[in-house]
Formats: structure tokens, C-alpha cells, sequence
């Protein structure tokens, strides 16, 4: 899925950085093992950053090859790539850090993989980086729903189907619609997986791209622990903006109205429909956060669409939800009177169809 990437001087040197904040002076002559390398990028940049050896691992073949390729034409040194899958054999390294982004959340066995990481990292001295999807999420929503209807299981399948996406939703589409898993995870579920394998949680650093200066969108915000053998005082380094209990019961309020237009079309439309509609949502929703960078403007716009296909499908209503949703876009689309009803309705989606009016 990463063939098309290209690995470029300014991409390792904001990654290095990065790390440099992660780790601190940890990184200084260490052996690091970056598991799950997939394009190779936190490798290069652990180098980069101060690590004396690498071992970096996939279970891709194609990852694999294209990194070794890349690491003997630019005749690199001090990074090791091995094809190897820890769930099928444990891991005969002794490491000094360990490095798991991305890779959790696509695990059905996330105890096994975090044993046998944690084997190779048993120092006194060592340390585990994770990096885990965050339950409760809008994109939990929104890749949720979608691979009800679509789910790519070979290279060549996505890459026939990729043009049917705009760049913003591809990009997440390679990752999210690809996955044979995906676990989504609470702050306490996630350290609680850490503490049943002897790691305790030091400090969350920020997301990578919020690091590099980009807004939260509050629609996302992956887990990030960086755990250590020793208990130690927690450094609160994470620049991730709380979310009120107000905005997070609109945000849910939003979801679920969603599922339940979601789940009117389930029931009414083929499956080939599905798969159009679901991409159809990605698209809407992904590029709406890649333009606005709200996720209040996407979710409405993920709305106006399954409203759009609920209207033109004239699929039957089978939840309340889902009724008080419809009469009120309905309302906003003729531009009629719907204060009361909007009212009743918390979230963004509900005030946005109050004040406008609507074309389908």
C-alpha cells in the first residue's frame, strides 16, 4: 500500500525532530526496534535522531523489499530489515527501545504482540512507544460504517477502486478500508495493555502532525504512550485540546444521527448501492476536514449526503432518530418553519438544518 510514497530528506528531518522530543536524550547510541516499519520514514529518522542501530521490522513483503532497495541505493547504514511477523514466532532481539506506531489497532492479538515486543525491550532502561486508534472518535463513526459495505482485501482490488476517491479520502481509504482489523481503544484500555506486560506510562506526547504545527480537528486523536520499566513521574507533553462534555454529547448526538440514516439505507438499498454510498460518505467526509479542517462542517456534510440517499432512494424510516432528522431536513429544504423540532435536537447537525436552508 506504500509503493507510491517517496522518502525525501524534509519528511526524516521533521521526524527526527520529533523524536528528539519523544525520547529526549534516551535515543543517544541506543538500538531501537521499529516494528511494523511500513515506508521506512521512523527508521531513517531514529538514525537521524541519535540511534546507533536499527532493527526494523515488517511483515510485508513488498515493504520489505522496497525499504532494503532504498537503504543499498542511498548506502545507508546501521538499520537492519528483517521480514518477520512477531505473532507467528517471538522475536530473537535485545533492544533498548521499542517503537509501535500504527500497528496496534490492526492487531487481533494485541497481548501476544505486546509480550513478545516486550521481551526484546526488558531492560531497566527501556522504553515502549504506542500509538493506538482512539475509541469513541468520529472517524471510529465514519470507518465504521463504511466498512459495513467496503473492504478491500487485495492490493489490486484498492487500486482498481482508488480512482473513486478524492486524494483526502484515498489516502485514509489505503489504510482504513484495507485493514483487515481495526480495534479502537480508550486511554484506560490502552494503558492497562501496557501495565499487564510490565510498562508504565511516562508521558503522552502530542500527534505528529499537531508536533509539526497543523490544528486538531477534534475528530481524531490517536493514543500516544510512552512507557518506561520504572514508574516515573507523568510528563502531560500532549498539545491536544480537551474536549468539553458539552461538545462531546453534540459529537455524539451527530454519530447517531448518522447510524440511524445509515442504518435506513441498510435496510432499503442492494449491496452495490452500499458500496457506492459508503464511498460516497468517505469522500464527503474526509475532504470536507481537508478543506474546513472542521469537523462540525464534515459531519454535516457527511449528514447532507445520507440525507440525499435516504430522498432518493425513498428508503422507509425505521428509527425515531431517524424520522425527526429526515422531517427536519426536509423542513430546512424547503426552507419552512422548524424551530421547534430543532430544538428538540442536540448537535451540530440539527442547528446547522435550524438556520439553513438545504438543497438535496
Amino acid at each position: 500500500m506504500f509503493q507510491h510514497d517517496r522518502l525525501h530528506p524534509r519528511w526524516i528531518d521533521d521526524c527526527a525532530r520529533y523524536l528528539r522530543v519523544v525520547f529526549g536524550d534516551r535515543l543517544e547510541g541506543a538500538c531501537v526496534l521499529d516494528y511494523g516499519f511500513g515506508r521506512g520514514n521512523w527508521a531513517l529518522a531514529f538514525r537521524k535522531a541519535g540511534a546507533r542501530r536499527v532493527v526494523a521490522i515488517d511483515a510485508a513483503e513488498g515493504n520489505v523489499r522496497r525499504f532494503s532497495d532504498f537503504l543499498h541505493r542511498d548506502q545507508l547504514s546501521g538499520i537492519e530489515v528483517i521480514h518477520g511477523d512477531a505473532l507467528v514466532e517471538p522475536l530473537a532481539y535485545n533492544v533498548d527501545h521499542v517503537w509501535l506506531y500504527g500497528v496496534l489497532h490492526h492487531v487481533g492479538q494485541p497481548g501476544l504482540l505486546l509480550e513478545r515486543l516486550s521481551a526484546a525491550a526488558s531492560g531497566p532502561q527501556s522504553h515502549l512507544l504506542v500509538y493506538a486508534y482512539d475509541r469513541g472518535s468520529v472517524r471510529e463513526t465514519i470507518v465504521g460504517l463504511v466498512r459495513e459495505v467496503v473492504l478491500y482485501e487485495e492490493v489490486a482490488e484498492f487500486t482498481m477502486a482508488s480512482g473513486l476517491f478524492c486524494p483526502a479520502a484515498r489516502l485514509r481509504a489505503r489504510d482504513d478500508l484495507t485493514a483487515p482489523i481495526i480495534r479502537w481503544y480508550s486511554a484506560v484500555e490502552l494503558e492497562q495493555q501496557v501495565r499487564e506486560h510490565g510498562w508504565r506510562v511516562i508521558a503522552r506526547p502530542p500527534d505528529f502532525p499537531v508536533f509539526l504545527g497543523r490544528p486538531g480537528t477534534g475528530e481524531f486523536a490517536p493514543h500516544h504512550l510512552l512507557c518506561a520499566r520504572e514508574a516515573g513521574r507523568l510528563e502531560e507533553t500532549s498539545s491536544s485540546a480537551d474536549i468539553s462534555a458539552a461538545a462531546a454529547e453534540d459529537t455524539a448526538a451527530d454519530c447517531a444521527a448518522l447510524r440511524a440514516l445509515w442504518d435506513d439505507l441498510k435496510a432499503g438499498c442492494s449491496a452495490e448501492r452500499m458500496a457506492h454510498i459508503g464511498i460516497g460518505l468517505f469522500n464527503a467526509h474526509f475532504a470536507a476536514l481537508a478543506y474546513t479542517g472542521r469537523v462540525e462542517e464534515a459531519l454535516i456534510q457527511d449528514f447532507l449526503h445520507l440525507a440525499f440517499q435516504c430522498e432518493d432512494s425513498g428508503v422507509s424510516v425505521r428509527s425515531e432518530c431517524s424520522r425527526h432528522y429526515r422531517v427536519l431536513a426536509a423542513l430546512s429544504a424547503a426552507d419552512r418553519p422548524r424551530a421547534s423540532l430543532a430544538a428538540a435536537l442536540p448537535g451540530h447537525i440539527a442547528r446547522h438544518l435550524a438556520g439553513q436552508a438545504i438543497r438535496f
